[in-house]
């Protein structure tokens, strides 16, 4: 009898089910709608998306597979992602369990995936958590997708972890501890002054990077020299790394020539690339550099990122005449910072701009920021910034300076 009505409520509660699952289908297809709303702000589909996710009992199976749908789509406007992870953070909806699932079946090579799980990260995680977070960085192919899962790691890191790390032998632990005593730790790091001074004789270049500025932050201390060290300058800031690469905007408002910032009669893109050979032809034969043009692409010189060149009678006539004049497109600043990055072995960067970035995956300031400061951990490299337009105020260009240990400076 008790079977009987086991099977008869089944009866009664599958139908049911079916109607409520096409209810959540049909709700899903609402919350689609609020998040692809161009007419809404970011904190306006935030506060939507919230709303909903509180009135409707969903799996984290059906949110994240509608985080995932946004990110697969083309590259391109980062809001409805962002809106959709602010809203999952307001609720909580994931838990560890879920979410460490759902990291696992990444493929090596999602990074947009990868960059949303841990803007919903559910905190703070467990040891088995945390250890899950770091397979799955040593399992990526993406460097910039590491960088975001060390951070996670990073952030959770206690003082004795930090030291223990520090006094290791791997060069991940060394940058995750590195990081996290610069971002929030300074105390701490006042007090291993001695033992980031050890670290920052390490083989490996960003490990010894990362901790020459973290003393230099600290104490105002110089970092070691380097080899290929010379009088160069870019508008005043010392071409100084082994392997620099230059960023220079080439959009279309870089060949216009107004009075007022162009006092001399020559645009700003002319006076950027004259400063650029200036600089390449004072450097010493070990110095290295690549040049990046960009717009709403980026185009590169030499064009693989392993490559990196000295610049010298051979090859200048050539540079010039590749450097030729400035294009039609916009300003993408973030995607000329990911190029920088990307490249091979670089240990210093320049960006020079005549304006805010207008185009692309993030031209928010706050965004670009919070995402260099995440990429910092695997590559803390300087990015010194040139604002074209002498007397204008550029928060980017200063603000990207300041927090990669670069210097801002303007074209005069």
């Amino acid at each position: 009898m008790n079977l009987l009505a086991v099977l008869w409520t089944l009866f009664l509660w599958v139908p049911s089910w079916n109607a409520n699952a096409q209810q959540d289908g049909t709700s899903l297809n609402d919350l689609r709608r609020i998040l692809s709303d161009k007419n809404l702000s970011r904190e306006q589909q935030t506060e939507s998306a919230t709303a909903w996710l509180q009135s409707h009992r969903f799996s984290w199976s059906h949110t994240y597979e509608l985080l995932t749908d946004l990110c697969r789509a083309p590259a391109g406007d980062l809001k409805p992602i962002q809106a959709l992870s602010q809203a999952i953070r307001n609720i909580g909806t994931s838990s560890e369990v879920d979410w460490i699932r759902s990291l696992s079946a990444q493929k090596k090579t999602a990074f947009q995936e990868v960059r949303a799980l841990s803007w919903v990260v559910p905190t703070p995680l467990s040891p088995t958590g945390l250890d899950a977070v770091r397979k799955a960085a040593e399992h990526t192919e993406q460097w910039r997708s590491q960088a975001y899962l060390f951070s996670i790691v990073a952030l959770q890191l206690t003082r004795s972890q930090i030291e223990t790390y520090l006094a290791g032998n791997s060069a991940s632990d060394k940058k995750m501890a590195l990081w996290a005593l610069s971002r929030n730790h300074l105390d701490w790091a006042l007090e291993s002054q001695r033992l980031i001074a050890s670290v920052s004789r390490d083989k490996d270049p960003y490990v010894a990077l990362a901790a020459s500025r973290l003393l230099k932050e600290l104490d105002r201390a110089r970092p070691p020299a380097i080899p290929g060290r010379t009088q160069a300058s870019f508008f005043g800031t010392a071409v100084s790394g082994r392997r620099s690469v230059f960023a220079i905007d080439a959009s279309s408002s870089m060949g216009l020539i107004r009075p007022e910032t162009c006092p001399q009669g020559i645009s700003p893109y002319k006076k950027a690339t004259a400063e650029l050979l200036d600089a390449c032809g004072k450097l010493t034969e070990d110095a290295r550099v690549r040049i990046l043009k960009f717009d709403t692409q980026v185009r590169p010189w030499p064009l693989s990122k392993d490559q990196a060149v000295c610049v010298n009678t051979s090859n200048r006539v050539a540079l010039e005449h590749w450097l030729g004049e400035p294009g039609r497109g916009g300003t993408d600043i973030y995607k000329a910072v990911i190029a920088i990055l990307d490249t091979d072995d670089v240990d210093q960067g320049f960006i020079l701009t005549d304006g805010q970035t207008a185009v692309g995956e993030l031209k928010e300031t706050g965004d670009i920021l919070a995402e260099v400061n995440v990429l910092q951990l695997l590559k803390p490299v300087p990015m010194n910034t040139v604002n074209s337009t002498p007397g204008t105020l550029n928060p980017l260009l200063v603000e990207l300076a300041r927090s990669t240990g670069g210097a801002y400076s303007e074209a005069k």
